[in-house]
């Protein structure tokens, strides 16, 4: 639905500047563990605006389309889907590295996370399976 490398193209405004209906902002969701940081990461590298957050429920996912639908531009929901065996594997990884932003997930956390996530179906969202 969205351009997601926010290229210059024919999208640029005399001065230079990008038309607002052409900007994307792209929401990314998923449970903890399956990529979602990452991803973005590399989306952001292209100058795309994106929201690293896991979006769990679909009201939250409807609003926040809401509010980027109303200044103008267009959104992305990416969905990063993986198995419970391998979000288990990731945060396991993930589990044992220290520093400012590391967060541990416990196996009974992941559990009420996979059992509270509210998985997109039918809302233009991109599918990215994870393994």
């Amino acid at each position: 639905m969205n351009d997601l490398d926010g290229g210059a193209g024919d999208d640029r405004l005399s001065d230079g500047s990008q038309d607002a209906s052409t900007r994307s902002v792209v929401m990314m969701c998923g449970i903890a563990g399956s990529g979602k940081s990452t991803y973005a990461q590399a989306l952001g590298a292209g100058q795309a605006v994106v929201l690293d957050y896991s979006f769990w429920r679909r009201t939250t996912r409807d609003y926040y389309k809401a509010l980027v639908e109303s200044h103008g531009c267009r959104w992305e929901l990416v969905y990063l889907k993986a198995s419970p065996e391998t979000l288990r594997r990731r945060l396991a990884v993930r589990n044992k590295l220290h520093g400012a932003n590391s967060v541990t997930v416990s196996e009974d956390l992941l559990d009420r996370y996979l059992a509270g996530f509210e998985e997109p179906v039918d809302e233009g969202e991109l599918m990215i399976l994870q393994d």
